[in-house]
């Protein structure tokens, strides 16, 4: 039998194993590792406009209670205010009802609430890209493995020692 007919024809089957493997190792680290840094760079642009918008609207709700706290002095002490008083105190809660109603801060509120869900929406998009990489890549280590084992026990062993047979019918 001549060395060609002695070789197994898993021999491919072996390396392809073990290259798949590698392929599997790699592949979702450098597939994965951009959208995740994408991903990763929107959430704390996110997180940034949150903190904004918390501050944005607790400066808001102080500067309504001074108001409204002003429009109720002003009332408390209606029947002494003089004409021009009157027009302020009445100025006032009108502008204080018209944030109320315009809904400035409710908006606010509403883009924090929508931001938060969304932040936590990309948290759990990166939780899972990571899980992704890291069992594809576990799945590449076992296959490259099993691949590289089985392509040594079963091919490389025997083309050594027949090599090293080769050597020392030569010498």
């Amino acid at each position: 039998m001549t060395a060609l007919m002695k070789m197994p024809p898993t021999d491919n089957l072996y390396k392809f194993i073990a290259i798949t493997g590698v392929i599997l190792v790699l592949a979702p680290w450098f597939i994965l590792l951009p959208e995740y840094r994408a991903v990763s760079a929107r959430s704390y642009d996110l997180r940034r406009e949150d903190v904004a918008l918390r501050a944005d609207v607790k400066r808001e709700n102080v500067r309504l209670e001074a108001v409204l706290k002003r429009a109720a002095e002003l009332d408390a002490r209606r029947d002494r205010l003089t004409p021009a008083e009157r027009a302020e105190a009445d100025r006032i809660r009108a502008d204080s009802l018209q944030q109320l109603a315009g809904g400035e801060l409710q908006v606010k509120v509403a883009q924090e609430s929508l931001q938060a869900e969304e932040i936590d929406a990309l948290t759990t998009d990166l939780d899972k890209l990571l899980n992704v990489g890291g069992w594809t890549s576990a799945t590449g280590i076992i296959l490259a493995g099993i691949g590289f084992q089985l392509w040594y026990r079963r091919v490389q062993r025997y083309e050594d020692q027949a090599i090293t047979e080769t050597r020392r019918h030569k010498e």
